[in-house]
Formats: C-alpha cells, structure tokens, sequence
C-alpha cells in the first residue's frame, strides 16, 4: 500500500493522513481521568500489518498514547520520513503539504467524514471501504457542486502534479 520513492504524491500523503482519521474515528477510548487514548490490541495491530504493510506502524506508534493534534501530527511526519521519503536532504513533505491539491484532498476528505458521520458510525468499516467510498463520494454531484461553493477547482486527471 505504501513504498518509498523519490517523487512523494500528494495521494500518498493524503492516505498517511486518512489512515490516522480512520484510527482516530473507530479505535479511541475514554480513560478515567476522561482523557482519550488510542487502543489498539496486539491481534488487531496484527491484522492491521497484514491488510495494511507500513500504515500499521502508524498504529503501532499511536498505540496507548493521549489523542492530540500535535501527537497525531508528529507521528504522521516521522511515518512520512521514515518509510515515503527517500533520504535525501531536501524537503519533500512541505511542498506537499503546502500544495493546493492536498489541502482541496484533506478538506474534501474532511467534509465527507462529517456529512456521512452517523452512517460511518453504524459499523467500523475496513479502511479501504473508508477509501473507495470516500473516492466514489468525490465524483458525486454533491462532492462537484461542494467544491464549487468553496471555490476549489476539482482535480484535473492526476499528471503528477502537486498544485
């Protein structure tokens, strides 16, 4: 699912980010002094390595620590560094980071978690369902007419291009 390569995408990216959301979304608990940790037991970490490779490290990282946003994005640039970006000295997270086409793909991404939250609470649905759904929902009227209204230009046919 994930390989390291000289020319980082922005949809390997997004799916690093994704993959956190899907964790976050399904497999928190509540402590007892309220705070929420991610929970993962050692067969379901199990079972993430073998459907998922390297996103399971991910998990393996998260593993029992306190939900945060800086906890959640320090692990997903060490994954990004360690097993997507080739050892170079430039950086090449930034850019895409910065880029209009991850920013449009987080933000549509985001979007769709919200409007389909009770439906995507019913049941834990496989990441990869979570994906082809939300890639089926993108091509809808709704995806179409959302990202007018926000003034996002909708992706031309994937070029390899980052903006």
């Amino acid at each position: 699912m994930v390989q390291k390569n000289s020319s980082l995408s922005v949809e390997q990216v997004a799916q690093v980010f994704q993959f956190e959301h899907w964790l976050r979304f399904y497999f928190i608990k509540e402590n007892q002094d309220k705070s929420l940790v991610f929970d993962f037991d050692q067969d379901f970490l199990q079972d993430l390595g073998e459907r998922y490779g390297k996103l399971a490290e991910l998990a393996r990282e998260l593993n029992g620590k306190k939900l945060s946003p800086k906890l959640s994005q320090e692990a997903i640039v060490n994954f990004l560094q360690k097993h997507l970006v080739e050892k170079t000295s430039r950086d090449v997270i930034s850019p895409i980071l910065d880029s209009k086409s991850f920013l449009r793909e987080m933000q549509l991404f985001h979007l769709w978690v919200s409007l389909l939250e009770k439906e995507l609470e019913k049941q834990v649905l496989p990441f990869e369902a979570w994906i082809g759904n939300f890639q089926k929902w993108k091509q809808t009227e709704q995806a179409k007419q959302i990202l007018y209204s926000l003034k996002i230009n909708p992706p031309a046919h994937s070029c390899g291009q980052n903006n």
